[in-house]
């Protein structure tokens, strides 16, 4: 099931059935360029080019191919374009949220979460894709990113990875 409005897609219940691997804490690596695989992963933003990807819609997400629990923490290199430049932007993962400042050019921001339940996708919200009037690129922009490193603590509470034993994701 989905919403879908004009400008975004939110998923309910999308990732049913997929197959996703628990996180154990080992430092994970997703980059998010044209010669990256990991791109794939993304909705809502433009082709992957050699350095990164351009967001489209107002609320871009990414798909964390783990089961992420407890403390996790995110590097996340990322830029803002136009309006966005110098913006808090919030950025949410599972069940927490936080917010973090968009530069002009690519740099590394590290978000802490607190995950009480398993979640895997990591999603961008307010972000302003008005168009500027003088720009040569007309793209409806606002989040440009290159790369999420995965690092932290999971828990190890029994039921907090997820009640399935066969690894699939329900209810993400």
């Amino acid at each position: 099931d989905y919403v879908i409005t004009y400008d975004s897609i939110e998923l309910k219940d999308a990732f049913s059935g997929i197959k996703l691997e628990t996180w154990t804490g080992e430092n994970v690596f997703l980059g998010l360029t044209k010669k990256d695989e990991t791109s794939a992963y993304l909705g809502g933003f433009y082709e992957s080019e050699p350095w990164g990807t351009w967001s489209r819609v107002e609320k871009p997400w990414l798909l964390i191919p783990y089961r992420l629990s407890g403390n996790v923490e995110l590097n996340i290199s990322a830029r803002g374009y136009g309006r966005n430049i110098n913006k808090e932007v919030t950025v949410s993962l599972g069940d927490d949220q936080k917010t973090m400042r968009l530069t002009a050019d690519l740099s590394e921001s590290s978000v802490s979460f607190r995950l009480k339940k398993p979640g895997n996708l990591l999603k961008f919200y307010g972000l302003d894709l008005s168009p500027l009037t003088d720009a040569a690129d007309q793209r409806t922009m606002g989040i440009g990113l290159s790369s999420v490193e995965i690092s932290g603590t999971p828990d190890k509470t029994p039921g907090m990875i997820g009640d399935q034993t066969d690894g699939t994701a329900r209810g993400i």
